[in-house]
């Protein structure tokens, strides 16, 4: 019988989210779409009872997306930035 390891899970989820946090940019569609992947690649292979609690876990620590969720925002770029203001140039054609 294998044991769901909660307080392990949490801080490997905390560390995610900052990780994702640090590359976002300050945008909320990038650091969920980092922290969503972050999440997904970790939970391959864990059984769905397992992997259930750990996006719930998720889900407390910041914004996790599954796979059928998309972030729409209007006016922003693919990166979740406002066009004109993005530094890859979207918007500037």
């Amino acid at each position: 019988m294998d044991i769901f390891a909660e307080a392990e899970w949490r801080n490997k989820l905390t560390e995610m989210s900052d990780e994702a946090f640090k590359g976002c940019g300050l945008s909320d569609v990038i650091f969920a779409r980092r922290f969503s992947l972050s999440v997904d690649l970790a939970i391959q292979g864990l059984p769905d009872r397992d992997r259930e609690k750990v996006i719930a876990l998720a889900e407390g620590i910041g914004i996790y997306l599954d796979g059928n969720e998309e972030v729409i925002d209007d006016g922003a770029c693919p990166h979740g930035i406002d066009l004109g203001y993005c530094p890859a140039g979207c918007g500037s054609h």
